[in-house]
């Protein structure tokens, strides 16, 4: 996983757990959606000031909102970002192998 794969997911996690859309961090950093939905997938190379606009605007300091990836299972994290890459309706089928694997025996 690259760190920007890795900071796009700590964004994306954040901007999720505070109930933002990316419409919305958008309006907040004065920035496009699409550029924030580049980001959460790893797609773009994050300047040190960006990162920052990003922690603030999760009323964060920069090395806490970095340090949330400590904080989270390195399996998940690497499901997660091979989610967050594949289309909708190919997520929806994963969800659904998931929810049969999950379910329990009877």
């Amino acid at each position: 996983m690259t760190v920007e794969q890795t900071i796009g997911i700590i964004i994306r996690e954040t901007r999720k757990s505070l109930g933002l859309t990316q419409e919305k961090l958008a309006d907040i950093i004065d920035t496009a959606p699409s550029y924030i939905g580049a980001i959460e997938r790893g797609e773009k190379n994050l300047t040190i000031q960006t990162i920052q606009k990003f922690a603030e605007a999760f009323n964060m300091d920069v090395f806490e909102m970095l340090s949330v990836k400590m904080k989270q299972d390195e399996t998940l994290t690497a499901i997660n970002l091979l989610l967050i890459q594949q289309s909708e309706k190919r997520r929806r089928k994963i969800l659904s192998l998931i929810q049969l694997f999950c379910e329990p025996d009877e």
